[in-house]
């Protein structure tokens, strides 16, 4: 689990346009228990910053996600670090090749169901 830092709590709340006042109300903490996390006083809580984080500003199809300094979390709460993201750059690239390689095949029956299947994955 993401055990995140004072600066990253401060950014969170900057980002969702609110003072530490509000950001303690909408976390249900007491302003000064919010405002030590933020000194660096107390560790900061995982579910105050994921709060603050859910009411940051994220364009369109990407609402609900969370970026950190990190990792991008998903809305459903999985983090994702950037080599599992530049990862899906070379499983397109495999993706590719093999598509490839079936279209010169001359098996039309098998290339058909490998590309469906290849489809299926790569769109579920």
């Amino acid at each position: 689990m993401h055990h995140p830092n004072r600066s990253e709590l401060r950014k969170a709340r900057e980002s969702a346009r609110l003072t530490p006042t509000q950001a303690a109300q909408l976390c249900g903490v007491h302003r000064t228990t919010y405002a030590r996390m933020e000194q660096g006083a107390t560790r900061v809580s995982p579910p105050v910053y994921r709060l603050l984080m859910s009411k940051t500003e994220m364009p369109g199809d990407w609402r609900g996600w969370i970026l950190t300094d990190r990792e991008i979390w998903s809305p459903g709460g999985r983090p994702h670090t950037p080599g599992e993201i530049e990862s899906i750059e070379l499983l397109y690239q495999q993706i590719s090749a093999l598509e490839l390689a079936l279209q010169r095949n001359s098996r039309p029956r098998l290339t058909q169901r490998l590309t469906a299947a290849l489809a299926a994955w790569a769109d579920p």
